[in-house]
């Protein structure tokens, strides 16, 4: 998978995140100590559903809250519904990313670091969607060359 191994620096619905697939990956990066839960932001509430059971007296809730994450307790999940934007048209066609903020573990935001840190970078508002995906095939091409590469030198 593409995103597998991969620290994404983004826009997200609020402010500057840090994505990936894989949350041991976050913590380590962010320098966090012991197992810290993450928020797991999905594109849809059909997402939602795959994730948890939302009890049916909060369903309407859900569905009308904006900018809001939800916290599971039975199963110690917090989840986000992003339902519009460009970070919605990421998730939606990447699936759902676990999410933190894109700083080191109790310090501040900067910018370098945060970039530093990051395998890809996609948080310039002003970015179309479209631009993203075209480096994303790019990226993908040279990573299919690179396992070129590497398999030719292994025979």
């Amino acid at each position: 998978m593409l995103f597998e191994n991969s620290l994404i620096l983004a826009q997200t619905d609020t402010t500057v995140g840090f994505l990936s697939k894989n949350p041991n990956l976050i913590n380590v990066k962010k320098n966090r100590q012991g197992k810290k839960g993450l928020i797991k932001v999905v594109s849809s509430f059909k997402e939602l559903s795959d994730e948890v059971r939302v009890p049916k007296k909060f369903r309407k809730y859900i569905r009308h809250s904006k900018q809001t994450t939800f916290i599971y307790a039975k199963n110690n999940k917090a989840i986000r519904v992003i339902s519009e934007g460009v970070h919605h048209d990421f998730l939606k066609r990447f699936k759902p990313f676990y999410s933190s903020s894109a700083n080191i573990s109790g310090c501040h935001f900067i910018q370098e670091v945060a970039e530093d840190l990051a395998d890809i970078i996609f948080y310039k508002k002003d970015i179309p969607i479209f631009v993203f995906y075209f480096i994303l095939k790019i990226i993908k091409i040279v990573i299919n060359l690179k396992s070129c590469i590497s398999l030719k030198n292994i025979r």
